[in-house]
């Protein structure tokens, strides 16, 4: 089977750019192609040389590239806060400041003209900057919002505040994070940069039947919202947590908006009693696709019920009797599950000053199924510089898979165990008492 390929910058294939025939399933032009629209077709042929009708007509466009983009990360306390962007006429010999918390401010002394882009999120929303304030000298720009700055030779730049440190107000650094977008063209248009933001997920946290905590029916209803500089135009629920790429199948298109709300989007629950978790996901034109959000639904189909009761405590148990400097504490929990399972569990080990009301050392573990003892263990790792006292085992929460809890404080002794700390001379024993428990 060969097939044969038109390209042409006209609907009637007057003349053509690409013509040829190929015995692959794909093709790869070889010439360079302008700027503007493209029309292609293609049609089969046999052996005998029959040859079908011509395909449909399908067509592309390339605009042309007529900017420059890169990337700010420099400390602004350093040589006077200026920093030069690019070179030559599209240079930008720019001046900075800190400007307080997630903030900064960036001056005109070295260039024409700084202006805010008010109420706008992503740079490809500005089709002329020159309509924004350039009357100020200087600009205070928070983490997230555009500055637009026009350098001496009449070329525009677009800069959007990634993140912004401060070591006055508790950071590690003092440093100045953006992306730059520079106008080769002398144009004010930016609107040919892609878009690059991705929709903010704002569904609610309970978007599952209306905040329902179980439901004896696989079929859900989602109530589910995004917001996009340039427009939602689809969104993804799945029961898989991984993130889909923007060409993933199961994306479901919707109308573009700006402010996207669908609150009685289908969703049909994998069957079986239990948890279900959905997560939901947005995408824009360009591809890119929104954080996660998610919600949890207890499923108890027709005929049985659902789980409300968590897991019950029956036994506490602490080895070893003795530890010698450091060593391992092994705590086996004994309880009764009887609905849908037992889901994440784990236990806490208060030091004196901790259960004293201080900042002092609590060692927490989750506890895993042992089938050969049939209990529920965890361990716990003391080092011979811990604080020597009486240690409780100060928290221990229980979970089943239908999301029931319970906590349990401890207060009367089932176990005690003798360690010893170091002192900086010598080892020195230290009762250590592992109580019981309360339900809180």
């Amino acid at each position: 089977m060969a097939y044969q390929i038109q390209i042409s910058n006209s609907t009637g294939f007057s003349t053509t750019i690409v013509e040829t025939v190929i015995t692959a399933a794909t093709y790869t032009p070889t010439i360079t192609f302008s700027a503007g629209t493209y029309y292609w077709r293609i049609r089969a042929a046999d052996s005998y040389g029959n040859e079908s009708a011509w395909s449909s007509t399908w067509s592309f466009t390339l605009t042309a590239i007529n900017f420059v983009t890169g990337t700010i990360a420099f400390d602004y306390n350093n040589n006077n806060g200026r920093y030069n962007i690019s070179y030559l006429d599209i240079a930008f010999d720019t001046a900075w400041s800190g400007g307080g918390l997630d903030a900064i401010y960036s001056y005109s002394d070295y260039i024409r003209s700084v202006a805010l882009a008010s109420n706008i999120t992503d740079v490809s929303q500005i089709t002329d900057a020159s309509i924004y304030d350039q009357t100020s000298r200087f600009r205070l720009a928070k983490e997230g919002e555009i500055l637009i700055i026009q350098n001496n030779a009449g070329y525009y730049a677009a800069i959007k505040i990634n993140a912004v440190f401060n070591q006055a107000y508790g950071d590690s650094k003092t440093e100045l994070q953006a992306t730059y977008y520079i106008l080769t063209d002398k144009s004010k248009d930016f609107s040919v940069i892609p878009d690059t933001t991705a929709p903010a997920n704002t569904a609610a946290a309970n978007f599952i039947n209306s905040g329902a905590s179980s439901t004896s029916s696989t079929s859900a209803t989602l109530s589910i919202s995004a917001t996009d500089a340039v427009g939602v135009t689809a969104y993804y629920a799945s029961e898989t947590s991984t993130t889909p790429s923007a060409t993933a199948t199961g994306w479901v298109a919707v109308t573009a908006a700006t402010n996207y709300t669908n609150t009685s989007v289908p969703f049909t629950l994998s069957s079986g009693d239990g948890t279900k978790t959905v997560y939901v996901w947005f995408k824009d034109a360009a591809g890119n696709v929104s954080a996660v959000a998610s919600d949890s639904i207890t499923l108890a189909v027709s005929g049985s019920s659902v789980d409300t009761t968590p897991p019950v405590l029956t036994s506490v148990t602490v080895t070893p009797a003795t530890i010698t400097g450091s060593g391992t504490v092994t705590i086996k929990v004994g309880l009764t599950e009887s609905g849908s399972g037992v889901g994440y569990s784990y236990v806490s080990l208060y030091s004196p000053t901790k259960l004293s009301g201080g900042s002092g050392t609590e060692l927490s573990e989750s506890l895993t199924y042992n089938s050969t003892s049939g209990l529920y263990e965890g361990t716990v790792n003391i080092q011979n510089y811990h604080e020597s006292g009486v240690w409780k085992v100060g928290y221990l929460y229980l979970s089943d898979l239908a999301g029931n809890t319970e906590n349990y404080s401890i207060t009367s002794s089932v176990s005690t165990v003798n360690y010893a700390y170091y002192s900086g001379t010598g080892y020195v024993d230290s009762g250590v008492a592992i109580q019981g428990v309360t339900k809180q």
